[in-house]
């Protein structure tokens, strides 16, 4: 599985500086949130910007999307103070999604023979 890690401020266009320790946090976490569908998991990308929040301050937003054999694309947003925890809760947020696609995937059988 690829993980790939994208930050910029959306006002300037200018990259977020992510340092490697926030990297390999995001690519354990990642790596646990989709171990059950490894396989089908071709590429995680998460990308991370910092937008002017609804009551004017700054605030950290990230979406990551998991790029799933069969054309699926789940993706989860979260948001927060800080880049690591709008990280955190869209990593979460698509635990939560996969776990519900998963369940509503009808089960294949096998031809036994």
């Amino acid at each position: 599985m690829n993980v790939k890690v994208y930050g910029y401020y959306l006002i300037t266009g200018e990259s977020i500086p992510l340092d490697d320790a926030l990297r390999l946090d995001v690519e354990r976490q990642l790596a646990g949130t989709v171990r059950h569908l490894a396989a089908r998991t071709t590429e995680v990308q998460v990308l991370v910007a910092e937008v002017i929040g609804r009551r004017g301050g700054f605030e950290k937003r990230c979406r990551v999307k998991a790029h799933l054999n069969r054309d699926r694309e789940p993706t989860a947003d979260g948001s927060g103070a800080t880049v690591r925890e709008a990280v955190m809760r869209a990593i979460d947020r698509l635990a939560r999604a996969l776990c519900r696609s998963a369940s509503r995937e009808p089960a294949t059988v096998s031809p036994s023979g």
